[in-house]
């Protein structure tokens, strides 16, 4: 299994246009390992956006609001967005984390739910490769 990596993405003249101390972060509303690392990487920096939505991080980084942490998979070239590094260390921040798909047990035997899950688990695969 190959880990879904989050980074830090912009619009390059939204940090060119912004001094640093003025940049302004979106993030995700999200806890465990990700969270933590999240909390840490963004210690004393403003934070406009907290969110659990990656198309909304997205388009707020698509109309120069911020800089925003996405997953690699929600990113494509033609977005126009760089990767970030948030401090001044030659390699950028990022987080890699398994992703797992869990069925309650009543319902992994259901056809219509196996289906639905073989997909997510195909689409996520290709994604990630």
């Amino acid at each position: 299994m190959r880990p879904i990596r989050y980074r830090f993405y912009a619009r390059a003249a939204y940090l060119k246009n912004r001094p640093r101390d003025e940049q302004a972060f979106l993030c995700l509303n999200i806890a465990g390992a990700h969270g933590l690392w999240q909390t840490e990487q963004l210690a004393g920096r403003k934070i406009i956006l907290a969110c659990n939505d990656f198309d909304l991080i997205k388009a707020a980084i698509a109309a120069e609001t911020g800089i925003g942490l996405l997953p690699d998979f929600c990113v494509r070239p033609e977005d126009g967005f760089v990767q970030v590094g948030l401090n001044d260390a030659a390699e950028k921040e990022e987080f890699a984390a398994d992703i797992y798909l869990v069925l309650h047990e009543d319902l992994r035997r259901s056809p219509k739910i196996c289906a639905v899950a073989d997909f997510l688990g195909e689409v996520l695969a290709g994604q990630a490769g």
